[in-house]
This record gives C-alpha cells, structure tokens and sequence, in this order.
C-alpha cells in the first residue's frame, strides 16, 4: 500500500528500540522443525511411577470431594462476587 511505512520484526516506533521478537520466532521454528530433537524425543524412555495403593485407598474420598466440590464452591463463590460488585456499581443513584 502507498504511504505505509514497514518496520523490522520487534521495532517500537514510539521508543526507537528493537525487541527479541524476530529472534524468538526464529527460535521457535527452528525449535519446531528440528529432527535431530525429534527423533532424540522418540526414543527417550519413560519410567511411569506407580501409585502407593494403601494412600490411594485412606485418601480416595478426601481427593474426590476436593476434586468435585472445590471448583464447585470457587465457581459459585466467584459468581457471588461478580453479582455482589455489580449490584454495587449499578444500585448507586
């Protein structure tokens, strides 16, 4: 397009300065394309750590009722409050 002006990858025209973002995204895709690692991340072996069953039947219903009724409890608590500053914000006359 006539009249724009195109600046470098990074360059803030307002500072005058030059950021890493033309080096990061070079990173990245070099990052993404390697093989090399790849293959090397292919063939990297695993070890799965089994659970300790006898923790895993003492606390069984103390993680399924802090992984069922916490996010519950965080939902309902957020939208109280959500509800609660916006009956501030709009009931002042």
């Amino acid at each position: 397009a006539d009249g724009v002006m195109k600046l470098p990858l990074g360059f803030d025209r307002y500072s005058k300065m030059t950021f890493g973002n033309k080096d990061f995204i070079i990173n990245v895709i070099n990052t993404m394309t390697d093989d090399a690692g790849l293959i090397r991340l292919r063939s990297k072996e695993f070890r799965l750590r089994l659970l300790d069953k006898t923790k895993l039947r003492t606390q069984r219903v103390t993680w399924q009722v802090i992984n069922t009724l916490l996010p519950l409890i965080l939902v309902a608590l957020a939208g109280i409050f959500v509800n609660y500053r916006r009956h501030l914000k709009y009931s002042r006359s």
